[in-house]
Formats: C-alpha cells, structure tokens, sequence
C-alpha cells in the first residue's frame, strides 16, 4: 500500500471515530485515532484469515474434482473475494468456493456471471438452504404455500407447528427480490355437485379460481448450478 493510500485511510479512520472522542477516551482511556487503528487491524486480520481458509478448501476443490483451471474474470473474483472475506457463515463460504472454482473451470466458466455473485452476497444460510429444498434434483415444479411450509420444516428453517411463519415469509420475501422465485397463479376449476331426481349426481362448473403457486426462475436455477460443488451439478447443494 502506497503511503497517499495509507494517509487517505488514516484520514477517513479519524474522521469516522471524531465525533466519539470524548466517549471514547472516557470508555477506554485512549486516543479515537487509536481505537480506531485497533478496530482496523482486528477487522483486517479477520478478513485475511478468511481468504486464507477460502484459498485452502478452493485449492482442494479444484485439486479433488481434476479442474484444469483458467484465469477467473475480474468482474467475478474481485468482489466474491471481498464478499467472502467479510463472511462468517461456513455454509455461505462453502458456496463462494464452489462458485469460484466452477467459474475457474473451462467447462463451466462461461456460464457464471456477476449476477452470481451480486445474489450469494445478499442470500443467507437459510435462503440458500431452502432454495437446495425447492430445487430437489433439478426438476422446476410449482409448490403451494402448504407445501413450502412443509419443507422449511423439513429442513429445520421453521417449527413444524408453523408457529415461525413470518421468518418463512421473510425468506420468501428476500427471494423474490432477488428474481429467484416468482409468484405464479394456477388456474384450479371449481365445481359444484347436484343431484337431480333419478338420484344421479352431476358436476357443474362454478368457475375459476387462481390458487397461488411459487416456481424457481430461471435465474435461479443458473444460480444453483454455479453454486454447485464441482461434480456435483444437478445434485442438492446440501
């Protein structure tokens, strides 16, 4: 780091931490511009410690599934790195490595984009994990609002009882912000059954009701594939 580079953080470090100092000397009996040098430090050794594990289970990935890799496109390893320095949640860094060695791949590179990325720095465990239920084993179906209940459940995202319904509305919510699951009415034929005098029994059409349905969208769906573990496309992330 060039020393302008050095005195321009130091700059914006001690403007941050300014309108603190009394309490900040009060607290803890020293400097803003200490504290503040301190808190630099820890946050960037915790984001290098990050990398470096990120480095070993990448350099393992692309060594166990015979990867033969090329060079990564700026636009897609300089901010998953910065993403994945910052992240604390295993299961999202297991993520960033398969995303990272499947972009490295000369079979599957061309096909992971910044997109990607931008949608893995904003999804949580428990998104990605009810996104692997939704997904199954690669097959696109519509689920009914019952039916997404069940499967939070089963992957321990909700209680069973369905007393945590808003936190599986929250996640339903984030995903369709980010364009991976859409709301898709079903045309369901409602009748009514009548009896006329023999005794016989007939079906008359009421109407049309639109029962509400969720569906992966395609965007989705490249994104699980680029999430993927290498070898293991097609398969449950989880």
């Amino acid at each position: 780091m060039q020393d302008e580079e050095k005195e321009l953080l130091k700059v914006g470090t001690d403007a941050l931490f300014a309108p603190f100092a009394n309490l900040i000397g009060k607290l803890f009996g020293g400097a803003a511009e200490e504290i503040g040098a301190m808190l630099r430090d820890q946050v960037t050794n915790r984001r290098k410690i990050r990398q470096i594990r990120l480095f070993k289970k990448l350099s393992a990935a692309i060594e166990d599934s015979g990867i033969h890799p090329r060079q990564i496109p700026d636009n897609i390893w300089i901010p998953a790195l910065e993403a994945a320095s910052v992240e604390d949640d295993e299961s999202i860094q297991e993520l960033w490595v398969n995303l990272l060695a499947n972009a490295a791949d000369l079979e599957t590179g061309e096909r992971i984009h910044k997109v990607h990325v931008s949608i893995l720095r904003e999804l949580t465990s428990e998104g990605a994990r009810f996104l692997d239920a939704l997904f199954g084993n690669g097959k696109i179906d519509l689920f009914t609002q019952g039916q997404l209940i069940v499967m939070a459940a089963e992957r321990g995202l909700i209680r069973a009882d369905g007393y945590e319904l808003p936190k599986l509305s929250q996640i339903i919510s984030m995903l369709r912000r980010q364009g991976l699951l859409e709301l898709a009415p079903t045309p369901v034929a409602d009748h009514t059954e009548t009896t006329n005098e023999e005794g016989e029994q007939n079906l008359q059409l009421r109407g049309i009701n639109l029962v509400p349905r969720y569906e992966l969208t395609p965007l989705a769906v490249a994104f699980l594939e680029a999430c993927r573990a290498p070898g293991m496309r097609g398969r449950r992330m989880a």
